[in-house]
């Protein structure tokens, strides 16, 4: 019974996981396609896990914030029925010290 209540957990836990990869990955393409558009000085210079890590000037912080979590919470029909999709951001400043924002749950677009 334990092995196959893991089994089950795991599987459910992929799908999760799997549409949550898939819908960072699009936020992040579409993000980037924004930045060069308006030609922004601002880049995303990776992805780790279910973070996008960007650099953007003090300047251009408000609206990327914005527009990144317009574009991941884009419903893309890989959503969980009732389930939002939230956006965490984290600013990192030069000395590296950290602060949060809080979750920004928005209508889906």
């Amino acid at each position: 019974k334990g092995i196959q209540s893991h089994s089950v957990r795991s599987g459910l836990n992929f799908l999760v996981q799997s549409a949550a990869s898939d819908i960072n990955l699009l936020g992040a393409i579409d993000m980037n396609s924004w930045i060069k558009a308006n030609s922004k000085k601002a880049r995303i210079f990776a992805l780790v896990h279910d973070s996008i890590l960007a650099e953007v000037p003090d300047e251009e912080v408000d609206e990327y914030m914005l527009q990144l979590a317009k574009f991941v919470q884009t419903d893309r029909g890989l959503s969980i029925p009732g389930t939002p999709v939230g956006c965490d951001f984290e600013i990192i400043h030069e000395d590296y010290s950290g602060g949060k924002f809080e979750k920004m749950y928005g209508d889906r677009v």
